[in-house]
């Protein structure tokens, strides 16, 4: 089996567990399609003895990509990553936004 289309595969299946327990929906058909443009795209690229490598690469780069992004909702954890850390035992302490001071200062003539 194709390597491009065996990563694309993966891609589904991430694409499909993001937004049924996320977004509790099937996914969209713009998302499915994308994908496949895209992959179809470096699974031509793939055929080629140049690219054969960097298209693979590419390939599973942004299965790795989307893994890491799934479930991470504009906060500091990295979804899928999170909870595997958390499995393995890690800490769950997440990133701390600095706060900022609201409080005004007085310049004193000096």
């Amino acid at each position: 089996m194709n390597p491009v289309f065996t990563a694309w595969l993966v891609e589904l299946g991430i694409i499909a567990v993001r937004d049924l327990t996320t977004a509790k929906r099937l996914p969209l058909p713009s998302e499915l399609l994308a994908s496949g443009v895209i992959f179809g795209a470096l699974g031509g690229l793939a055929e080629s003895q140049t690219f054969n490598t960097a298209a693979k690469a590419t390939a599973w780069g942004l299965v790795l990509a989307t893994l890491i992004a799934s479930g991470n909702k504009g906060n500091a954890n990295l979804g899928v990553l999170q909870t595997f850390g958390d499995f393995l035992g890690g800490s769950t302490a997440t990133l701390q936004q600095p706060q900022v001071s609201t409080q005004k200062r007085e310049v004193g003539n000096g």
